[in-house]
């Protein structure tokens, strides 16, 4: 029920996109991952959000839950600062010599973060910034 991390390099830099639909701010970024496959009914979102749990980010259960998976989640309508992890395209997995098929996936996401604040909403997502882009090496559990 594990996957390992062989490293997670954002690919710019957390920018404004303007708001949503509750006039909140929007704050993202993408991410590329290099990891082995998940083992388990968990997968690369539930991933992402347990490195961002751990590292104090977000919190994903009780009433102060700020992170969400997938583009279909509901975000409340309050102020926030609230986190989307939506997973996209990617590409090409890796195949080793004398293994059947991929060992190494190459997943990629989205990170949004939404906030009335615009400077609350950008720190949040800077704090994920910060956290996923040393990430090497890294076991993960969720």
């Amino acid at each position: 029920m594990s996957a390992r991390y062989l490293r997670i390099d954002p690919l710019q830099l957390p920018y404004d996109l303007g708001v949503d639909e509750q006039g909140r701010s929007k704050t993202q970024f993408n991410i590329f991952a290099e990891k082995t496959k998940s083992s388990g009914a968990k997968g690369f979102e539930d991933e992402l959000v347990k490195i961002l749990e751990d590292a104090g980010v977000v919190v994903s259960t009780g009433a102060t839950r700020n992170v969400f998976v997938g583009s279909n989640a509901r975000i409340p309508t309050a102020a926030g600062p609230y986190l989307s992890v939506i997973a996209t395209s990617g590409v090409a997995g890796q195949k080793i010599q004398n293994t059947p098929g991929i060992e190494y996936e190459k997943p990629t996401a989205l990170i949004v973060v939404r906030a009335t604040d615009y400077v609350v909403a950008r720190a949040k997502a800077r704090a994920a910034y910060d956290v996923l882009s040393v990430v090497r090496n890294l076991t993960v559990t969720p």
